[in-house]
């Protein structure tokens, strides 16, 4: 439900209030508001006074159309509260309201509650600045992290006070909703502000995410959260839970307010049972090997059709020779090719790509004789022919037809897969979720179920298309019901501007599905040459960091284990190989430390980058059936606010919050307090049994953010208690990379400190 007028939510009276505040009449200083930027009494759009307030009408309307876009109420806490009893009708809303507030609500007793209907001052006035901004063409407010923490700690408090029994306890329950509330509100102006500058261009040194204090201060908050999240999701049967967790956990995601997504998800696909696994079961979520749509999935090649065909057309296989006459990256040509054959033609700026997953039934090569040269069904090359010539296409390529099996000819194409995304203006995306959403009128409604689809469709968890999206992201396009077509990035402007804001958010992380900031062109004078970097202009053609890549590929699969690596090494512009060849190349760079901290096997056999990956995800298919591929993975997650390392020869040298101890006597020369000493021995005792045996020395890391107080680490997104990184020294000097461990955030943790180490 939207957040509307109400003499209990907000009204323009009210916004009118705020906005004729007398702290704007100051003279000779500025005010509170000013002082933290907040408002401009000074901008032409601004806060004159109340004499002026009728000419400021569009401010006001504007105000209030995006404080439609928020949701009318935040998500339930009432669970993790200690007071689980009735509320008193001061508390409540009144009659049919409150009757309102009922329809399809999980938590009928919190929906009702006045505190969480209400739209308090901070954030009217947050809304005003955010609409005098936007009218001066910018994007507002100003960065609000300190505000959230601070309403962040206030919470924290206010629960401690109520488990100690403090006065009321039904009381506190309010004064907590509020204050949660009030957060949410916070955080989802600031969010939004945060995709607006996103869409301008992807800019990969967004800072203030990871600085955002709320996990790891109301941890039994968040964990009521993932409760609430994981009976969100079984509502939906059709809804992986794989590609759910990885929205879940996703640091955009940090509001924990998935429900419109899940709402609009429910809608398009809540009459299909789970495809997950056989008998109709979702999949656990534990690692994609739990998913019948990443593992053992039976693929018919060419087993799909256009609409309008009845499944019998012909099958259309290449043209040899006029493969081989065409040097470099190839298309099809769609004015040659004909029912004898397909016949190709160079990329270049007029041809289509065609982004796809392989087990939706267009797979397929298309030289005869191998056992996928399944060739090209003839309703798909007049689809993509049509759609092509729309957008002002003479070729397309997609991998089923321009990819033979012939191993010296696919290795060529692979290796030009970067050229080609790169050459073509246009790529299409193509989903079977997707192509089932009808856009003859693409309001905001049907955007935000485009949005909603594409977080959680099969496209978006798969590596090669990854790959194929970060090329194409300056111009993607989404195939949708009867072959009609839709440009994603308008989809994320009509959200933005008109939809519900929570729908967007997730985008603001996904570089891949957003165009760069693209500085290539500019110059400091006329003449003078581009300002750009030899980095910038890698991001600006879709290369990344080994450390972004790495976080990226640690959430999808190829269909082939030995294509995550190749497709990782051309994420970050490396030529094909080994991968502690790849790392050695990267000497003399570094890698953010967050994007480490993942479940990845180690190169534990090469000295120096023992700490390194050697692949950004789990092994699936090679793992016998002894292998624990059924426990929970640890995926890595953006570094964006971590603490970098430098690669060298020797090792990464990086800073670290850190616990050295004995593995002998784990307790010896501590600092922990004596009421402490024997849970952190208890901890330390399964960390050695686990990580630790033929070591002398043992250290826990915890990552350090790149700006703010180094001595608070950052959390990690996927879980509520502490994960951390396990190292095993002999001499204390240089350390091994010896795993993840999960601390249990009721115990106690040993005193860490910052400081410089070396990973061997």
């Amino acid at each position: 439900m939207l957040l509307q007028y109400g003499s209990l939510s907000f009204s323009q009276d009210r916004i009118r209030a705020v906005w004729s505040d007398p702290e704007n009449e100051n003279q000779g200083r500025k005010s509170a508001y000013e002082l933290q930027s907040l408002i401009d009494h000074h901008s032409p759009h601004g806060l004159p006074n109340t004499g002026k307030a009728k000419k400021h009408t569009k401010i006001f309307d504007r105000a209030t159309d995006i404080l439609g876009q928020l949701p009318a109420t935040s998500p339930t806490i009432l669970g993790a509260l200690r007071y689980q009893g009735s509320f008193d009708d001061g508390f409540v809303l009144p009659g049919s309201l409150g009757d309102l507030a009922l329809n399809d609500s999980p938590d009928p007793t919190w929906e009702r509650l006045l505190v969480v209907n209400f739209v308090d001052t901070i954030v009217l006035r947050l809304v005003l600045c955010t609409a005098q901004r936007e009218f001066a063409r910018e994007y507002g407010p100003p960065p609000l992290v300190r505000l959230l923490n601070a309403t962040i700690f206030l919470l924290r408090t206010s629960l401690d006070l109520a488990n100690e029994g403090r006065g009321n306890r039904q009381r506190w329950a309010i004064v907590c909703a509020f204050l949660w509330t009030s957060w949410q509100r916070v955080l989802m102006l600031h969010l939004r502000s945060v995709v607006g500058r996103q869409l301008s261009g992807f800019d990969y040194n967004i800072q203030g995410l990871n600085s955002i204090r709320a996990q790891n201060i109301v941890p039994e908050i968040f964990e009521y959260r993932r409760q609430v999240q994981q009976t969100e999701l079984k509502i939906t049967p059709y809804l992986c839970a794989w590609a759910y967790r990885n929205l879940v956990e996703d640091r955009a995601c940090v509001s924990t307010d998935l429900r419109r997504c899940t709402q609009l998800y429910q809608e398009c696909f809540g009459s299909k049972p789970a495809i997950c696994n056989l008998e109709n079961k979702q999949c656990s979520g534990v690692s994609s090997v739990n998913c019948g749509r990443f593992e053992h999935t039976e693929v018919t090649n060419q087993s799909t059709h256009a609409k309008e065909c009845r499944g019998s057309c012909q099958r259309l296989f290449w043209c040899r020779s006029s493969f081989l006459g065409v040097p470099g990256p190839k298309a099809i040509d769609t004015s040659t090719t004909e029912a004898s054959g397909l016949r190709y033609c160079k990329v270049t700026q007029e041809t289509l790509t065609v982004s796809h997953v392989w087990s939706h039934g267009q797979g397929g090569r298309p030289d005869p004789g191998s056992p996928e040269g399944t060739g090209f069904n003839m309703c798909l090359h007049e689809r993509y022919t049509k759609i092509a010539t729309s957008l002002g296409c003479l070729s397309y390529w997609i991998d089923t037809p321009c990819i033979p099996s012939e191993e010296d000819l696919r290795w060529e194409c692979i290796a030009n897969i970067t050229q080609i995304f790169t050459l073509s203006n246009i790529t299409l995306v193509c989903d079977r979720d997707i192509m089932s959403i009808d856009i003859s009128d693409p309001d905001a409604k049907i955007c935000e179920q485009l949005l909603a689809t594409l977080l959680i469709s099969d496209w978006n968890m798969r590596a090669w298309t990854l790959l194929e999206s970060m090329r194409g992201r300056r111009s993607l396009y989404l195939l949708c019901l009867d072959d009609k077509v839709i440009k994603l990035y308008d989809v994320l402007q009509t959200v933005y501007q008109r939809g519900r804001i929570e729908v967007a958010i997730p985008f603001l992380t996904r570089s891949y599905l957003l165009p760069p900031d693209d500085i290539t062109g500019m110059e400091l004078f006329e003449g003078g040459g581009s300002v750009a970097t030899e980095e910038d202009r890698q991001i600006a053609e879709g290369f990344i960091s080994i450390g972004e890549a790495t976080v990226l590929l640690s959430h999808r699969h190829a269909t082939r284990d030995e294509d995550d690596l190749l497709i990782w090494s051309l994420l970050v512009g490396d030529i094909e190989g080994d991968a502690a060849e790849m790392w050695k190349r990267q000497v003399g760079k570094s890698v953010s430390t967050g994007a480490l901290v993942s479940s990845a096997p180690r190169l534990q056999s090469t000295p120096g980058l023992r700490w390194a990956p050697c692949r950004p995800t789990m092994a699936r298919r090679s793992a016998d059936a002894s292998s624990p591929v059924h426990e929970k993975t640890y995926l890595a997650y953006g570094g964006g606010d971590s603490k970098s390392g430098e690669i060298t020869t020797n090792g990464l040298r990086a800073r670290w919050l850190t616990f050295r101890f004995s593995v002998a006597d784990p307790g010896a020369g501590s600092s922990v307090p004596p009421n402490e000493i024997d849970s952190v021995i208890e901890g330390l005792r399964v960390v050695k049994e686990l990580h630790l045996e033929g070591f002398a020395k043992g250290i826990l890391l915890q990552v350090c953010p790149s700006g703010g107080p180094s001595n608070v680490p950052l959390p990690y997104p996927g879980s509520n208690n502490h994960v951390i990184v396990v190292g095993g020294s002999h001499d204390g000097i240089g350390w091994e990379w010896r795993g993840i461990f999960e601390w249990d955030r009721r115990c106690p943790l040993p005193p860490f400190t910052v400081e410089e180490i070396l990973l061997v």
